[in-house]
């Protein structure tokens, strides 16, 4: 798991499955020359699975990122006041999502309890916030169709529940 840039470096990932973690220790030195060995479980098909959700969890993300960059290059292009998309980036949009990053492990500790705290932020008004984004880019003339089927996602929560618990709770919608 690693751009082709990160490959030998902390930031890569080797994720190893299939007959038992026993086994895989015998080889854990040569592969870590590549990358962080981890053993994610018997199941062949694990090593697959672990990487396949962590690329999904990677373009989600860029998909938001993507449409936020959207909109600043229209704010861009309609003042000469502000700066560049990169800067806007670099000095507003990064920070923010890395501040976010510990927010992923609440909601997981969520999602394995099955109990589906807001975290201090409820869905509804996530909700009601993410119509807002939706809103800013149907008048900006940004697509928002990355955006707009997790908002369906979160309206769904709320219709169907409470809308007093966490975005996590989206995950029962996903969930087959």
């Amino acid at each position: 798991m690693a751009t082709p840039d990160m490959v030998a470096t902390p930031a890569s990932s080797i994720f190893i499955s299939g007959e038992n973690e026993q086994r895989f220790s015998s080889v854990t030195d040569i592969i870590e020359v590549w990358g962080r060995a981890q053993y994610v479980g018997q199941d062949p098909g694990a090593a697959a699975l672990n990487d396949l959700a962590l690329l999904a969890g990677m373009y989600g993300m860029f998909a938001g990122a993507i449409t936020a960059m959207a909109l600043l290059k229209k704010q861009k292009n309609g003042s000469r006041e502000h700066s560049g998309v990169e800067s806007q980036v670099t000095g507003m949009l990064n920070p923010w999502l890395q501040a976010l990053l510990p927010y992923h492990a609440k909601m997981a500790e969520s999602i394995d309890r099955g109990i589906f705290e807001s975290l201090g932020n409820p869905i509804q008004m996530q909700s009601i916030g993410m119509q807002n984004i939706l809103k800013a880019c149907d008048e900006e003339g940004v697509d928002a169709g990355s955006l707009r089927y997790f908002a369906g996602l979160m309206e769904k929560v709320v219709a169907e529940r409470s809308g007093e618990g966490g975005i996590a709770e989206v995950v029962t919608l996903l969930l087959k």
